[in-house]
């Protein structure tokens, strides 16, 4: 305060006069400010969310400062029911996941769904972690393996939990013409898509397994496939969907193809087998040819906020909305990818967030109480139960059956 009231000529004089020493008349002046109204020094008071009403927002007097009451009300309801999606690259299925989410549920106050772009399945999870305001994450099963080898994150797979497992994507390894096996890219340069991305965690993952060193090469796929074309690297590995055009395009001049990875047990912890039809990419298989990799699920991951707080109370809000409409986004508009979702799903590794562990419990009271499938499409609710009530289960709908037919 000194420093910035020295600039002051009243006050340069009066140093001058008194060599260093402030009679009262300069006391006075340098106290004026401490006497001001005490709403002109106070700080913003921050926003309390925890204690909102669900549905609506609080309604006026929680901000202190300048602005009126209706721009404090509006600032109140456009953050009290907000929850961030981190999606993926602009280019990816991830991020069109996201913005999907919130084309099928934001609902004005109350539900706002604030799709990111981001770097990816392994950085959505650390950014879970440590990104101030992330909220919920789309990333890939087989993360955590990658981020507990570099073992610098504790109780990962507690602090990050899962809402639900998503799509189920293929690993393609796209090659080029002289290429003819994976151990042909031993010590070749192999495109691993960004650094932090799903792909960069999955292929180094599978290379390992697969026992091939590939030269890693830290490009976004669009990037690479350039790469690729002029002979700069010799692989690239992508994470796609069956509703993804990246790879559709690609002449078949170049001689450029699919790899095969063969499925077996030290894939089935994260991995699934996948078939990818020739009819899919006409110009990378040959006619009469289909390619044989692994499958791997996306994953709706949500930090493991504790019951008590504000980012739960939007989380457990959003997840209402999500496992009650979900039906909504197996229809047009949105992604294709959604069709193939099921709920009741388990994801290896992972524990479900307890709020969507409710939520399930919840559809599969719904089917055994009325028989049919619940609103939410989660094709095997039944099991959720232990065997005694799948049995009594299957016994109730054998019985509704029986009683159609009268």
């Amino acid at each position: 305060m000194i420093k910035a009231l020295s600039s002051r000529p009243w006050l340069r004089l009066h140093r001058k006069d008194a060599r260093g020493r402030i009679g009262l008349a300069g006391l006075f002046m340098l106290c004026l400010p401490l006497v001001q109204p005490a709403a002109a020094q106070a700080p913003e008071t921050p926003l309390v969310f925890a204690q909102a009403q669900p549905g609506r927002a609080p309604q006026g007097g929680a901000l202190a400062g300048k602005g009126s009451e209706v721009e404090n009300d509006l600032r109140l309801r456009t953050n009290n029911w907000s929850v961030s999606i981190l999606g993926g690259y602009m280019t990816g299925v991830l991020i069109r996941m996201a913005v999907d989410l919130q084309t099928a549920f934001e609902d004005g106050d109350e539900l706002r769904i604030l799709p990111i772009v981001s770097h990816g399945a392994k950085q959505n999870v650390l950014d879970l972690l440590y990104l101030k305001g992330a909220d919920i994450a789309i990333t890939h099963a087989d993360v955590f393996e990658e981020l507990k080898k570099e073992g610098q994150i504790k109780n990962i797979d507690k602090r990050v939990q899962y809402i639900s497992q998503l799509h189920i994507s293929g690993v393609h390894v796209l090659v080029r013409p002289e290429i003819k096996t994976l151990k042909d890219l031993e010590g070749k340069k192999v495109g691993f898509h960004g650094v932090g991305s799903g792909v960069d965690a999955t292929a180094s993952i599978l290379f390992p397994r697969l026992g091939v060193k590939p030269v890693k090469v830290n490009v976004p796929n669009s990037v690479g496939l350039e790469k690729l074309k002029n002979g700069e690297i010799s692989g690239l590995v992508h994470l796609l969907t069956r509703s993804d055009v990246f790879l559709t395009k690609i002449p078949a001049e170049l001689g450029l193809h699919l790899l095969n990875i063969e499925y077996d047990d030290k894939f089935a912890d994260y991995y699934t087998p996948y078939t990818i039809e020739q009819a899919e990419y006409p110009n990378l298989i040959p006619p009469g040819q289909k390619v044989e990799t692994l499958g791997l699920p996306a994953v709706l991951a949500v930090y493991n906020w504790p019951r008590e707080t504000d980012r739960y109370r939007r989380v457990e809000r959003f997840i209402q909305y999500y496992f009650t409409n979900f039906d909504k986004l197996k229809q047009p508009p949105y992604q294709p990818d959604w069709k193939g979702v099921n709920l009741g799903a388990k994801v290896p590794g992972w524990t479900r967030y307890p709020v969507a562990e409710e939520a399930l419990a919840k559809l599969a009271r719904h089917e055994l109480i009325t028989g049919t499938n619940p609103p939410a499409g989660v094709e095997t609710a039944s099991e959720l139960m232990d065997p005694r009530q799948r049995q009594l289960f299957n016994e109730f709908l054998e019985w509704k059956k029986q009683q159609g037919k009268r």
